[in-house]
């Protein structure tokens, strides 16, 4: 703050001297310029007058001192600036007159000019006329004097009243430049702070990719492991359920008891059957993730059509009523959505209510980001369907028997971006609901 002060008062200084300078400089620059017009234009004057009255008296003109005196001073009267002395000389340097003019208060401060005097033709003389330049001064001591009352003026004004301003304003620069610093400084902890967190979140990103990478490497085993399962298998069941045949055929052919030979078998038949029903659910499960999603145009009302035309003996069979409305065009995967349509046809069917015939509604709405697809049945209510075990991969359909579930359906949904659930309905009965994306323009 000092350095800003005393660079203020340093600069009031010098444009109080430049000041002090400038105008006196100037004042005298223009009345020398003045003088010079005005003096070389009055000795002009004189030595042409000199010169007509020579030209006029070639013999005697040298002999006529007091008369070429007069004519001098007759054509040198007046102006701004006095005449101090005039010598006429001729080529020679013999004085023809001498003539001194008024006494000054500077007699040092004068200036010279000197012109030709002819005759005519040739010159013949010299005129030196020495001006007084004391009218340059008055001017000069003027503007010195109002230099220096204004250079007063304008370091009072600076001192008192431009300094104290100028103190304020510092002070309240060093006040900003505090808070400034402590923002700063709080700037500063918040980069520390957050550099901290993004490398926190750098680290905890290599971890959770390690963990992705495992979770990624065990889902890729298990898949493996379960495709084994689901192909391998196969082969020993068909086996057990080949040679229980053949027992049963030795059985007989030997005339035993073949009853319970045969309810034997079955339960060995019915068994293998099971477990092929698994087998092909989890095959399939597995395969979803591998299956096309790819979108297109689709019109979901050809869709229903189709689905229906699909399970039109399952709905014969149980009376069953598939109706829809008016159903949208939307962007999706035409056989995936087939298959969880009739996957929800079939599991509605499968909680009908024996008591009243069975129906079930399609509907569609749109929402701001996805199409909402309702299918709603006036079946068993929602709690009497086994809701906790609704959604998995296999379900108890009959005593001793497994159907497969919603798993592959809400999977399906999910790859194609949506979500898959069941609500209540008021009047009994349940209703599966499941969105669709809306692409983005």
């Amino acid at each position: 703050m000092g350095r800003v002060r005393w660079l203020f008062h340093a600069g009031l200084w010098l444009v109080a001297i430049l000041w002090l300078l400038l105008i006196p400089a100037s004042q005298v620059l223009m009345g020398y310029r003045t003088f010079q017009v005005e003096g070389e234009a009055r000795t002009r004057m004189a030595a042409d007058r000199l010169s007509s009255y020579v030209s006029g008296r070639l013999g005697m003109w040298e002999f006529e001192e007091e008369r070429l005196r007069n004519l001098t001073r007759d054509m040198l009267r007046g102006g701004e600036h006095h005449v101090r002395r005039v010598v006429l000389t001729t080529l020679d340097d013999q004085v023809v007159f001498e003539d001194d003019g008024a006494a000054e208060p500077l007699p040092w401060l004068t200036a010279d000019i000197v012109d030709t005097v002819t005759d005519g033709r040739d010159t013949v003389a010299r005129l030196r006329v020495s001006y007084s330049l004391h009218a340059l001064v008055r001017p000069v001591q003027v503007a010195f004097l109002g230099g220096l009352v204004s250079m007063i003026l304008l370091l009072y004004l600076g001192h008192y009243v431009v300094s104290r301003a100028l103190d304020r304003a510092l002070h309240e620069v060093e006040r900003r430049g505090r808070q400034l610093t402590a923002r700063i400084d709080e700037l500063e902890a918040t980069r520390q702070e957050l550099a901290h967190q993004l490398t926190q979140r750098e680290h905890d990103q290599r971890q959770l990719s390690r963990h992705s990478a495992s979770l990624d490497m065990a889902g890729a085993d298990f898949a493996h492991v379960a495709q084994l399962t689901t192909h391998h298998l196969q082969e020993p069941l068909r086996t057990i359920l080949s040679y229980a045949q053949l027992l049963l055929r030795w059985h007989e052919g030997q005339g035993g008891d073949t009853g319970k030979s045969r309810e034997y078998v079955e339960f060995i038949r019915g068994g293998v059957s099971r477990m092929k029903t698994q087998l092909r659910a989890l095959s399939g499960y597995l395969a979803l993730r591998e299956a096309d999603v790819s979108p297109s145009l689709m019109d979901l009302g050809v869709l229903m059509e189709d689905v229906a035309a699909a399970k039109a003996r399952l709905l014969a069979e149980h009376g069953v009523t598939l109706e829809w409305g008016e159903l949208p065009v939307v962007v999706s995967n035409r056989d995936r959505l087939h298959n969880v349509m009739a996957a929800l046809v079939e599991v509605s069917v499968r909680w009908r209510d024996p008591g009243r015939r069975h129906r079930i509604h399609v509907q569609a709405s749109a929402g701001p980001e996805h199409w909402m697809v309702r299918l709603a049945d006036n079946g068993l209510p929602l709690d009497r369907r086994d809701p906790e075990h609704l959604f998995h991969l296999l379900v108890h359909d009959e005593p001793g028997h497994m159907a497969i579930g919603l798993a592959p359906a809400r999977l399906t949904i999910f790859l194609l971006g949506g979500s898959l659930w069941a609500e209540e309905v008021e009047h009994g009965g349940a209703c599966f609901c499941f969105t669709l994306p809306v692409p983005e323009e």
